[in-house]
C-alpha cells in the first residue's frame, strides 16, 4: 500500500484489546473465523487494521453494533494494495437501539485486502461484531514473492533454512490453529 492517508472513509466504532492497535503497514490477519468482537469503551480510542485474502466471488461484510445508552458512530472500510476503497461501511447505533448493517461486492480476482476499523462515539460504551463471509481466505496471507532468488528464513534457534525461490508456485502464512 502506498503513503498516501485514507480520506474521509474508514473509521469504526471499537476498543480493540491493545495488539490489535496496528498501523496499516502491520496489519493484522483476519481471525480464521472471519469474526472480530470487542467491548466498545467511552475512553478508549484507536484504530485496527486487518489483512486477509479474498475472491474471486462475493465478500460479504455485516457490522452489529449494540449500544449502552451511547450515540455511536461506526465506520469500516476495506482497501486493496494500493490504497483503493474497495467497500466503506458507516453504520450509527443512537442510545439503547442495536444497529446491523451489511454491505456485498464481488471480487473479479483473488486480492489482499485490507480492513481499516476506527471508532467515533459521543460517551457510553457498548459491544461490536464485524463478521467477514463468503469468498475469503480465513485469515491467511498470500506471500507476493519474486520469481527468483533465495527465501532465507531465519528460526528462533538461530539455524536458517534456504529455499530457492524458481521451486515456489506460492507462499502463504496460516494463522495459528
Amino acid at each position: 500500500m502506498n503513503a498516501k492517508p485514507f480520506i474521509g472513509i474508514a473509521c469504526l466504532v471499537l476498543p480493540l484489546a491493545a495488539q490489535a492497535r496496528m498501523d496499516r503497514e502491520h496489519p493484522l490477519p483476519l481471525p480464521s473465523d472471519g469474526v472480530i468482537t470487542g467491548r466498545i469503551a467511552a475512553d478508549d480510542k484507536g484504530e485496527a487494521y486487518y489483512a486477509f485474502q479474498a475472491g474471486p466471488g462475493p465478500l460479504v461484510v455485516t457490522v452489529d453494533i449494540t449500544p449502552s445508552n451511547a450515540n455511536i458512530n461506526v465506520d469500516l472500510g476495506i482497501y486493496d494494495r494500493a490504497g483503493r476503497a474497495r467497500l466503506a461501511m458507516n453504520p450509527r447505533a443512537y442510545n439503547d437501539k442495536s444497529v446491523m448493517e451489511t454491505k456485498r461486492i464481488s471480487l473479479p480476482k483473488a486480492e489482499r485486502l485490507i480492513m481499516r476499523v476506527d471508532r467515533n462515539h459521543y460517551e457510553g460504551s457498548g459491544t461490536f461484531r464485524i463478521r467477514v463471509e463468503g469468498a475469503v481466505n480465513g485469515g491467511a496471507q498470500t506471500l507476493d514473492l519474486p520469481a527468483r532468488g533465495t527465501l532465507r528464513l531465519l528460526l528462533k534457534d538461530g539455524k536458517t533454512l534456504d529455499m530457492d525461490l524458481a521451486k515456489v508456485r506460492a507462499a502463504k502464512v496460516l494463522p495459528p490453529k
